[in-house]
């Protein structure tokens, strides 16, 4: 979720330089309330802390001391500028959305699980959620970064930390994460990351369909699952072969492989559902000339 770099535009892609609608107002409400509901961090930092966990107690104060300095200078600038808890909101909302429907619709296979970041690696480290697909014996993840924008420069800005990280020769690393049975708690590290997003209008749309009568029911169909897991590979793919050329053998061979897991999954829900839509918003557009695979 976007919590920095706010310029006073507005909200992407729905509301940026006009007044919502009624009705656009009512299903942003009435979804963020589910959204809060279904996607919050369940991670308790202090639970890390020794005696209790293996982390160094002074290390875990430090660090929810910034994440509280970090929520404060956020609710100062909402109050300068209320666009920004639209912003907020819809990309609540989307991470929500998201988390369910990988749950409930198996979007990214039926082994798959969205677990909500620390707060810390939220607003640190800008990881909102780990994608842990579930294997016999072991486990394979993938940080996210969920986004709600369209903007040429904001995607241009992401997809370049991604590709200085590897240049660096590290990955991304996730401080505090858990699984929710509980079988691993500690750090993750040298983790791939990738962008998965939408424009505000899709979300909105989304949104409306999440929250009626069915609960979403419908979703399980929606075209927004053929641009995220298409995302995934297409930014897996770039990233291979950047790291590749750069000579960071162990970041292409890790890009690379969640590549082709993906591109498997991607084939089974093809086999299961049919041919995934072909509808695409700006945000998959924008994303595409940033990475050169138009």
């Amino acid at each position: 979720m976007e919590k920095h770099n706010f310029n006073g535009g507005g909200v992407e892609g729905g509301f940026r330089a006009r007044e919502s609608s009624a009705n656009e107002r009512h299903v942003l409400e009435i979804a963020h309330r589910k959204a809060e509901e279904t996607f919050r961090h369940e991670i308790d930092m202090e639970s890390f802390a020794a005696p209790v966990g293996n982390y160094d107690p002074a290390m875990v104060t430090r660090d929810m001391e910034v994440v509280a300095e970090l929520k404060q200078r956020f609710t100062l600038q909402e109050a300068e500028n209320p666009a920004i808890g639209d912003v907020k909101r819809i990309s609540d909302i989307f991470e929500a959305m998201l988390a369910d429907q990988i749950k409930n619709n198996n979007w990214f296979g039926g082994n798959t699980e969205l677990i909500a970041s620390s707060e810390y690696d939220d607003y640190v480290n800008h990881i909102d959620g780990v994608l842990h697909f579930k294997v016999p014996g072991s486990s394979d993840y993938i940080a996210l970064g969920a986004d709600v924008t369209f903007s040429r420069a904001s995607i241009q800005e992401k997809i370049g930390h991604i590709k200085k990280r590897i240049v660096d020769g590290r990955l991304s690393r996730v401080k505090y994460f858990e699984l929710p049975d509980k079988s691993f708690k500690g750090e993750l590290n040298e983790v791939p990351y990738i962008i998965l997003g939408a424009d505000a209008h899709s979300v909105l749309q989304m949104a409306e369909q999440w929250t009626d009568e069915t609960g979403g029911k419908y979703l399980s169909k929606h075209w927004m699952q053929a641009q995220l897991i298409d995302m995934a590979i297409m930014q897996c793919d770039e990233f291979s072969r950047f790291a590749s050329a750069r000579g960071n053998a162990s970041a292409s061979e890790k890009y690379g492989y969640m590549k082709e897991k993906l591109a498997r999954i991607k084939n089974m829900r093809q086999k299961l559902n049919g041919q995934l839509p072909e509808d695409r918003d700006s945000m998959f557009r924008t994303m595409q000339e940033v990475l050169g695979t138009e």
